[in-house]
């Protein structure tokens, strides 16, 4: 019996009768014959035994042909490889062993066709066996995992089928992915916010459940009502406390108002300690605008014309009788000029007592000498008060007393002209020069032009240097499109050209004439930048084409001073608070606030309140955003197929959602089908209410959970590399003994000849 036992096992191995034959012929105590009588005598022996117990023979050959394949395909088993290239190593020891077996199993070696036909055989046989056994393995292993998986139980405080499906999940999101999720939006953060496999398992519960569905709604709307506060908190924590940009803009405009107010009347001399300014000389500010008239247009050119007006103030001394062209006119003398002669003859003549006339041929002058005539004493006295003699004693009376009778004679010789005569006489010479070869015409546009450079200026030049402040004022309120002058609000709002260039040059007359308005000039525009900068705060976290670029806020900012910087973030400050408690709902006020991870206003933001403050700021908003949109998932009806995925995992039969439309022959074939797969399939929706408490849980609940979850998934995986090792083991222990058995093969056939084939 033992014999047979131990013929059967060594038969199955690879040249088991040789090996046999071989130690018996050359044993030395019971050995005996050749080789080939041992040889032959020992496949005989099998043939009979095969013959007599082939059942038993087969097992003992199945046991003798693993007892070599086994070590090196159990050890392939072992390796971590994938399936594939497992069945390609264990397929090449199964064809290795099976050669060797096949080969060996020929009655005579010499014979190379029987012993390439055996080979051959062995090898495909031990091949194809070889290369089935990863495969039995994995097969048998997913099975016992199976097994395995159904007895394990639940976790996180779920039933062992709620488990399962929420662990898939998971794994399909990740417990990393999970755990960074949550650190990033933070305690109030639920399952459900954490991964799209969470969300449609929360969307799958609440259509499962009416349970299910009252819990997760539930949570997630009593999670909405408190969102308003938490952005707004985390506004104030990390942003700091908030002003009304209006009540910012009121304060720096009355501020600036006071210290105004107190500076440029100390410039313009309304102090007891400070002296009145110089008049102002706006000379070179005339000149500029009269060039910049000539080039400008439209709006531009009706400012410059405004503001040169405006330096002009009427003549102060301009006087009551303005000058006319008459005024220039010198009048022909209506007098006629009566030379001695001409005033003797008048009288009626002279008598020529002692001829003194007559020897002079005056006596020739018609009406000069007349025997009847006057007494040349009487002569003398009337030509002596008609001022004839001034020119030699001065006056007419001082002549009536000294003059002579040759005074008479050399008068009316000379026919000399009163010297009261000389200014007629010059004036009618003057009318004549004047009127000289002219027509009436031109006369009097010489005139006109006379009279009219003798008119001083109806306007003469503003030289108050708080006049002027107060035009470079109203130039300001001009570029910032406030109405000034003739023009109406919104008419001007040109941020350069000749007004700009003005107002520069207005200003730089001042500070150069006027002293101690510089140093005004540089208090009050402290404030005007602080404005500018307020400004500036009220577009950063827009999306218009103001809104500047993080590289030019960062330039600007460069420049600012702490306090200019100050009114920035304020007004920013104030601006987000305003969004945030005007909008009806302040998860969309955030949206706008923030559109993204790369947009200006995240930039800017971290640039004006700090990287670490504005991040936490994003990060409260980002996760409002993120629980407003699970609100609309889970309670909307939005992601019909994350949806539907999610039902199928608490009731696989599921075809299409219940909120979808079954009317006609289509609704009811798709009731008839889930009727049938309901009966078919099980239906975990009892599983959905638990699974909802998990999926809404937050804080520490929440990522105890989610540890929970995660280690029940290494427990499964432990358990199914358990399992697979030991369906490879089971696999291997199963099909390794037929990988080149002699059984398989068929056992001796004819009779040996020597120790490879005939001696």
């Amino acid at each position: 019996m033992i014999q047979d036992v131990a013929r059967s096992i060594r038969g199955g191995i690879p040249f088991g009768s040789r090996i046999a034959a071989l130690a018996k012929t050359y044993e030395p105590f019971t050995g005996g014959g050749t080789y080939s009588e041992n040889l032959a005598a020992e496949q005989a022996k099998e043939a009979e035994l095969a013959e007599r117990a082939p059942i038993g023979n087969l097992a003992g050959n199945l046991i003798g042909g693993a007892v070599v394949p086994l070590g090196p395909l159990a050890r392939v088993a072992s390796m971590p490889a994938s399936i594939p290239a497992k069945s390609l190593l264990m397929g090449g020891t199964g064809a290795a062993f099976g050669a060797l077996g096949g080969a060996g199993d020929a009655r005579d070696l010499t014979n190379v066709r029987e012993a390439t036909e055996g080979a051959l055989a062995g090898a495909g046989l031990g091949g194809a066996l070889g290369g089935t056994v990863p495969v039995v393995g994995a097969g048998a292993g997913k099975v016992i995992g199976a097994v395995a998986a159904r007895r394990a139980p639940g976790a996180a405080g779920l039933s062992p089928e709620a488990t399962r499906i929420l662990a898939r999940g998971v794994k399909a999101d990740t417990p990393q992915a999970l755990e960074s999720e949550a650190s990033r939006l933070g305690d109030e953060a639920m399952l459900a916010d954490l991964g799209p496999a969470m969300l449609g398992r929360t969307q799958g519960a609440a259509l499962a459940s009416d349970e299910a569905r009252a819990i997760v709604n539930n949570a997630l709307r009593a999670r909405s009502a408190g969102a308003s506060n938490r952005i707004l908190g985390s506004a104030r924590e990390n942003l700091g406390p908030a002003v009304p940009p209006r009540v910012a803009e009121e304060g720096i405009r009355t501020a600036r108002a006071k210290r105004d107010a107190e500076n440029y009347p100390l410039a313009f001399g309304k102090s007891a300690f400070m002296d009145a300014p110089p008049p102002v000389d706006t000379s070179r500010l005339v000149n500029y605008l009269d060039q910049s008239i000539t080039k400008a247009e439209g709006d531009e050119s009706t400012a410059l014309k405004d503001l040169r007006k405006a330096l002009y103030k009427p003549n102060p001394d301009l006087p009551e009788n303005m000058p006319k062209a008459s005024n220039y006119v010198v009048p022909t003398p209506k007098e006629k000029i009566l030379g001695a002669q001409d005033y003797v003859r008048s009288l009626g003549g002279v008598i020529d007592t002692g001829g003194d006339l007559t020897s002079q041929g005056l006596n020739k002058v018609r009406g000069l000498v007349n025997p009847k005539g006057m007494h040349p004493d009487k002569i003398r006295e009337a030509l002596a008060e008609q001022g004839y003699f001034d020119h030699i004693y001065g006056t007419p009376e001082r002549a009536m007393e000294e003059s002579t009778i040759q005074d008479l004679f050399d008068a009316i010789g000379e026919n000399a002209k009163r010297a009261s005569d000389a200014g007629i006489d010059w004036q009618r010479t003057a009318a004549s020069e004047q009127r000289g070869g002219k027509t009436q015409r031109q006369f009097w546009d010489e005139m006109k032009g006379l009279a009219a450079d003798a008119t001083p200026p109806a306007t003469v030049p503003k030289t108050e240097a708080e006049n002027l402040h107060k035009i470079k004022g109203v130039i300001d309120d001009l570029i910032s499109g406030q109405p000034a002058w003739s023009l109406g609000p919104g008419r001007f709002t040109r941020k350069e050209g000749a007004v700009i260039g003005a107002r520069g040059l207005l200003n730089d007359l001042l500070q150069a004439q006027v002293p101690g308005y510089e140093k005004a000039n540089r208090v009050s525009e402290g404030y005007a930048k602080r404005l500018e900068a307020l400004d500036l705060g009220g577009k950063v976290l827009g999306m218009g084409r103001e809104t500047p670029w993080p590289e030019e806020l960062q330039r600007s900012m460069s420049r600012m001073t702490p306090k200019e910087q100050s009114a920035l973030r304020i007004r920013a400050r104030g601006d987000i608070e305003e969004k945030l408690r005007k909008s009806l709902n302040d998860v969309t006020a955030s949206k706008g606030i923030l559109k993204g991870e790369t947009d200006f206003n995240r930039a800017n933001l971290a640039q004006i309140f700090g990287e670490e403050p504005a991040g936490r700021f994003a990060n409260r908003a980002a996760a409002e955003n993120k629980y407003a949109q699970t609100l609309s998932d889970v309670i909307g009806n939005s992601q019909t197929p994350q949806r539907l995925a999610g039902l199928r995992e608490f009731k696989p039969g599921s075809i299409e959602l219940p909120s979808s439309p079954r009317s006609g022959i289509k609704g009811a074939a798709i009731q008839v089908a889930e009727g049938l797969l309901s009966r078919l399939l099980p239906d975990r929706s009892a599983a959905a209410g638990k699974a909802a408490r998990v999926l809404t849980k937050q804080g520490k609940e929440r990522d105890k959970a989610i540890n929970d979850l995660a280690a029940w998934l290494a427990d499964q995986q432990l358990r199914r590399r358990g399992a697979s090792a030991v369906g490879q083991r089971a696999a291997v222990g199963l099909l390794g003994p037929f990988v080149g058995s002699r059984g398989l093969l068929g056992g001796p056939q004819g009779q040996p000849v020597g120790l490879l084939g005939s001696e």
